[in-house]
């Protein structure tokens, strides 16, 4: 996940291969326009380490977002943000209408830096503003009307946003019923669910093996992610933009 290969790798983790340099071969250049602000952040990193940011924006993924209702346990929220981010995603709605969400930092490793967060306080709210967006709702939640994982063709789909619920408590009734589709993950054992950041694994890897998670980023979005992640890469970026009179042109700074 880039988290890890942006930095040393913790004692344990475990390393996945990417599409590597190819991957971002001619981004900044190409697709994200030159400008003298970008090219004195990357005058601050190495050579490596722009590769790796390169590679890994060229392959993130918009089209498939991921929705979190109500996660109270700190340890899940950073296993489900770390694997979305492994995999490739950007944007996470996060739904805090009864907990708040605090990944713990010890198991995201960082990777929540790397990632476009939407917070919302109400799910049917989440969900409205989504699907005006484009995206069709799918919910990981058991009943009647329910489709397995393998029924649904994720790529015609198009935009998804896929939607997982409290540990003990699931996805809220409210938040199913508003949804365009509910999901599940059909179990061959006795337990009736996963834990939650499993079963954000097991249904993420499922849509980007479908071929539905690919990179597919806008040149504006893939400026603005650049622009924010050679910032976060850097090591004292205020004071580089601010001697060159460039903070004010930065917001989020």
């Amino acid at each position: 996940h880039v988290a890890e290969q942006l930095a040393p790798a913790a004692p344990g983790a475990a390393r996945t291969g990417g599409m590597g340099a190819s991957a971002g071969a001619e981004l900044y250049g190409g697709r994200i326009a030159r400008a003298p602000m970008l090219d004195l952040l990357r005058a601050g990193l190495s050579p490596s380490r722009l590769e790796r940011i390169e590679s890994r924006l060229a392959q993130r993924c918009g089209s498939v977002r991921l929705c979190l209702e109500n996660i109270a346990d700190e340890h899940n929220a950073a296993a489900c943000l770390r694997t979305f981010e492994g995999l490739g995603g950007q944007h996470v709605h996060v739904v805090e209408s009864v907990e708040h969400l605090t990944p713990c930092r010890a198991i995201t490793k960082s990777a929540d830096r790397w990632l476009t967060f939407h917070r919302h306080y109400d799910a049917v709210a989440c969900i409205d503003a989504l699907k005006a967006d484009g995206y069709h709702v799918v919910a990981t939640h058991l009943d009647d009307n329910a489709r397995g994982i393998d029924e649904v063709d994720w790529v015609a789909l198009g935009k998804v946003a896929i939607l997982f619920g409290n540990e003990r408590r699931g996805v809220s009734k409210l938040a199913a019923s508003h949804a365009d589709t509910c999901v599940v993950y059909p179990m061959a054992g006795f337990s009736q669910s996963f834990n939650i950041s499993v079963a954000v694994a097991l249904f993420l890897s499922h849509i980007r093996a479908s071929g539905a998670m690919a990179g597919d980023l806008d040149t504006d979005e893939l400026t603005e992610l650049y622009t924010r992640w050679l910032i976060t890469a850097h090591r004292n970026p205020k004071q580089v933009l601010e001697r060159h009179g460039f903070a004010d042109s930065v917001p989020y700074l």
